[in-house]
């Protein structure tokens, strides 16, 4: 019994541990620079250095595990567009789900081009693809998105609006709200609109300019 009762309240410690952790590290790469130190981690999440390398063997292991943190919002997001009643309705919660994320957390760009620079093969949200590109059908067959734009266009826009969540508050809802009300009624379809220049922004050409980004992002970490 007494065993079973410690071995609960170290699982107990350790989920908590990881937790201030993951919270910790969020904090450091919302910053952006300076590049945080497994040390510098440690003294933010009030850990030890010997229990910080217990949890997360290298600064590498922080990253993916608070990328899959920081990925699981979007989850949500995809979950909730999915159950819109129509494909536009669906295509607006998904734009401003997305802003809103990364809006309150600053450190999701800085995580995934952190990702794609440890891993060369690495894709920004694949499993999410093949939603999003439904919602944008039905939003087309509704007459209700441009006939030019395609989801790529709405989910670009809205990851760089979600980046104005480095601005201080009220700033940072004001400008994202405004931001995203100019967006999506650019998305609409009208009778009176500035035609969009010919070539779909493909899901591969996003990735690429991740990585772009990633060395890019390195480089001025250096």
């Amino acid at each position: 019994m007494a065993n079973s009762k410690r071995q609960r309240a170290e699982r107990v410690e350790v989920t908590r541990s990881r937790a201030r952790i993951l919270e910790a590290a969020e904090s450091l790469f919302e910053v952006q620079l300076p590049e945080p130190t497994m040390s510098t981690l440690a003294e933010t999440a009030g850990v030890s250095s010997a229990t910080l390398y217990r949890r997360f063997g290298s600064m590498e292991a922080v990253i993916e595990a608070l990328h899959e943190t920081l990925m699981a919002h979007f989850e949500e997001v995809a979950q909730q567009s999915l159950a819109r009643p129509t494909g536009w309705d669906a295509l607006v919660t998904a734009i401003t789900g997305i802003a809103h994320t990364i809006g309150a957390h600053p450190a999701i760009p800085v995580i995934y081009r952190k990702m794609a620079y440890l891993n060369p093969d690495y894709e920004l949200g694949p499993q999410w693809d093949a939603a999003l590109k439904s919602i944008a059908a039905r939003a087309h067959a509704e007459g209700m998105l441009r006939e030019d734009v395609e989801v790529n266009d709405a989910t670009m826009a809205a990851f760089r609006i979600g980046e104005y969540g480095l601005l201080p508050e009220p700033a940072r809802s004001h400008v994202i709200s405004r931001q995203l009300a100019i967006v999506i009624d650019g998305l609409r379809a009208t009778s009176a609109q500035t035609p969009v220049p010919s070539g779909e922004i493909t899901t591969e050409e996003i990735n690429a300019h991740i990585h772009i980004e990633a060395q890019r992002q390195s480089r001025g970490r250096a």
